[in-house]
């Protein structure tokens, strides 16, 4: 996040330095990754897969069980019902693809061509 907001600022100065006006728009979520349902996740991120392919990524998600521990060691497990999971390899690519699509089709749907010209 931090190497994304240095790059932000960068190009926020050097438009301010060609005279061009900006601004920008930061998107932050609580619990973002566990958040997005699976059927949007699974549309925005596994659409290019073969089918037996998208099958098996799909699982992982969908068949995961999740371990809560507390502080004197009693356990639950659950079956989560959205998301994937935080930490795992893919799951930053997964949420990048599928909030990306919802951004770019609020972009649609709020702006017209001459004011998406000047989105950042």
């Amino acid at each position: 996040r931090e190497e994304v907001c240095l790059l932000n600022r960068t190009l926020q100065y050097r438009l301010t330095k060609a005279r061009l006006t900006c601004f920008a728009g930061l998107f932050d979520q609580s619990n973002a990754f566990n958040s997005i349902n699976w059927t949007t996740l699974e549309d925005a991120t596994f659409r290019d897969f073969d089918d037996s392919d998208r099958k098996f990524l799909q699982l992982r998600n969908r068949r995961s069980l999740c371990v809560l521990v507390d502080a004197s060691n009693d356990a639950v497990v659950f079956k989560a019902g959205a998301g994937t999971r935080q930490g795992d390899t893919p799951a930053a690519q997964e949420f990048g693809s599928a909030h990306h699509r919802v951004v770019r089709k609020f972009d649609r749907d709020e702006y017209n061509v001459l004011e998406r010209a000047y989105l950042v």
